[in-house]
């Protein structure tokens, strides 16, 4: 059987129906109780293909339905590194879900972690000599993590992370966090009571910072700006450098039955899909604010993405149809690709990957969006 080890910024929970039943032209933003949202405490393991939320065209990991691990590095366009069409295969045998530079394989009540160098500067992508961690019975791998710095999650909630430059603390001799229970890691911890707190990257684990909201689900963010949405479908989110908006004192917005947050949201840009399918996004090629957030024309949203750094996204949809924007989500453009899946958190009309229903994985470039290349796997 084939093994994964997942995020909830991946994974959807999409067992639950809508409970909304406002006509679909309509603008209004969706209320109901909290008992409609689709909440579910994650389970770590599922048995799936995975593709590397971070992937894009030039750099990108990939496990296939072999339980093989493959990455590509290719980001000045010479092949010499192993780019997208000529991936490099890991030694690495039965790989589950993954980073850009960890996997995992299942063992007994989790999983054995192996991490490799990334350096994007000096195209080094290094799986192809693996390290494995002392660290066993691993739940959980938080997006970025690497030999170089990351997070795990193991033996049922026990958190542990290193960082050699920032910290000192090497892969090899992880230092475990003092917060217990922990079911979900990025630079933000989320516990079985929905208690979280956050750090910045992977540099100030060590003193996590305890957010006031005691309902979370899925965290998207960091210490410094970041949303939340909440086991009862709010959507909360904070930026450090706007007064009256800090991690402890977030701002809730007008979005009810929020199942879903994309990746890099926060107070001043970002998108939010709802139980009904719905897509709200906010700070992005229009006037609209956080507490006035416009619905996007994409329809039946199940997974999405969103590039903090030019405010652009994607969404693919319960017809397995793929959709992105550059720099404005009301006007967003369908790829060739049919039966998209997953979406990677990195993925935008520029550059990005989207792993199909059947397996397939496409990824594309700045340019060549409507002619994405498939993966050789």
């Amino acid at each position: 059987m084939l093994w994964k080890i997942v995020t909830p910024l991946i994974i959807l929970a999409l067992g639950a129906t809508a409970c909304n039943h406002s006509d679909e032209n309509s603008d209004t933003i969706p209320s109901t109780s909290p008992e409609t949202i689709p909440y579910t405490i994650p389970n770590v393991i599922s048995g799936a293909v995975d593709i590397s939320f971070l992937s894009t065209r030039g750099l990108g990991c990939v496990v296939n339905t072999h339980a093989e691990l493959w990455c590509w590095i290719d980001n000045r366009g010479d092949g010499e590194a192993g780019d997208f069409t000529k991936p490099k295969k890991s030694p690495i045998k039965n790989a589950a879900g993954l980073t850009i530079g960890c996997t995992a394989v299942p063992n007994e009540g989790g999983g054995d972690l192996w991490c490799w160098d990334v350096d994007e500067d000096n195209l080094v992508l290094d799986v192809e000599n693996p390290q494995k961690s002392p660290v066993d019975k691993i739940d959980n791998i938080a997006q970025g993590s690497s030999i170089n710095a990351g997070c795990v999650t193991a033996n049922g909630g026990n958190l542990w992370c290193w960082n050699a430059e920032a910290t000192g603390i090497e892969f090899d001799a992880p230092k475990r966090v003092a917060l217990d229970n922990i079911y979900v890691v990025n630079s933000c911890a989320i516990n079985l009571d929905g208690n979280f707190w956050c750090w910045e990257g992977f540099t100030d684990f060590l003193d996590p910072k305890k957010s006031p909201i005691e309902t979370a689900h899925q965290v998207t963010g960091t210490h410094s700006r970041g949303c939340v949405n909440t086991r009862g479908g709010e959507l909360w989110c904070w930026d450090n450098d706007v007064a009256g908006s800090e991690f402890d004192n977030p701002k809730k917005f007008p979005i009810n039955l929020v199942f879903k947050v994309a990746a890099h949201s926060f107070l001043g840009n970002g998108c939010a899909a709802t139980n009904s399918r719905e897509l709200w996004c906010w700070g992005s090629g229009s006037n609209s604010e956080f507490d006035n957030p416009e619905k996007s024309p994409i329809k039946g949203v199940r997974s999405l993405a969103l590039l903090s750094t030019n405010k652009s996204g994607c969404a693919a949809t319960d017809r397995g149809e793929l959709w992105c924007w550059f720099d404005d989500y009301n006007e967003p453009e369908k790829s060739p690709v049919e039966h998209a899946g997953n979406v990677t958190g990195l993925a935008a009309v520029g550059d990005g990957c989207v792993r199909a229903w059947i397996g397939d994985v496409w990824c594309w470039e700045r340019g060549s969006f409507d002619d994405p290349e498939q993966s050789p796997l």
